[in-house]
């Protein structure tokens, strides 16, 4: 009985919840819409790779906050010096970077496993891989 009752609770404030915040929801904060962003011919590299970053899929696995995920966070990595699984210490520069996307496995980083698909430079365009590259490069 006392199960019964419990549950019967729950499922009340589940309701009265759902309900207040759709209410809440539908009068004062309406979502905007869902746009995708365009892709313009004459957009700056920077915008471009903005855009393509959440497009292609590299949020799924690098942040851009500062937060760890499969692999290294893009937030203060430009112009700052790593360490490589081989114990080589290179500066995180636009070359580096084209060649983390061309050829992902190249220069490992410690700690991050060989994630990235060996191919994943074959399918973007040079103008994708240059925007991205300029993009991560702003968030020094």
């Amino acid at each position: 009985m006392f199960f019964k009752n419990l549950v019967g609770v729950v499922v009340a404030i589940s309701i009265i919840t759902t309900l207040g915040m759709w209410l809440g929801r539908a009068s004062s904060h309406p979502l905007p819409p869902y746009r995708p962003a365009t892709v313009t011919k004459d957009m700056p590299p920077a915008e471009l790779g903005a855009i393509l970053f959440e497009q292609k899929g590299c949020i799924a696995c690098h942040t851009i906050d500062g937060s760890a995920r499969i692999g290294p966070t893009f937030l203060h990595d430009a112009g700052s010096r790593i360490t490589l699984d081989n114990g080589d210490s290179i500066v995180v520069d636009e070359a580096y970077l084209r060649e983390s996307i061309e050829t992902p496995r190249a220069k490992s980083r410690p700690g991050y496993p060989p994630a990235m698909p060996p191919e994943y430079g074959t399918l973007l365009s040079d103008r994708e891989k240059t925007g991205l590259v300029a993009y991560i490069m702003t968030l020094r």
